[in-house]
């Protein structure tokens, strides 16, 4: 998405970013726990969002901990963004 999280405020960017977003979180995410993916996606503009918190997972392991569970939530994303594309705004609004 053209911005390095280590550099600037998440939040800030999440909040222009006004696109269908995922989060996806493990409950021993310390990196991004779940608290803060919840905030993430609160701040999303855009009403195609979800989050996912997975059980057990840390970060970058959401997948590996819950298999079926992640990727039902991915395609079921994935559906819902393909058959709405009038959700995809360009940063400000246009």
């Amino acid at each position: 998405m053209g911005f390095n999280p280590d550099e600037g405020d998440v939040e800030a960017v999440v909040r222009e970013l006004n696109v269908p977003i995922m989060f996806i979180a493990g409950t021993e995410d310390r990196r991004m726990p779940p608290a803060l993916a919840q905030q993430m996606f609160a701040t999303s503009p855009n009403p195609l969002k979800e989050l996912l918190v997975v059980p057990g997972a840390g970060h970058g392991e959401a997948f590996a901990a819950d298999r079926q569970t992640y990727l039902n939530s991915v395609y079921r994303f994935f559906e819902r963004v393909r058959y709405n594309p009038g959700s995809f705004r360009k940063p400000g609004g246009s």
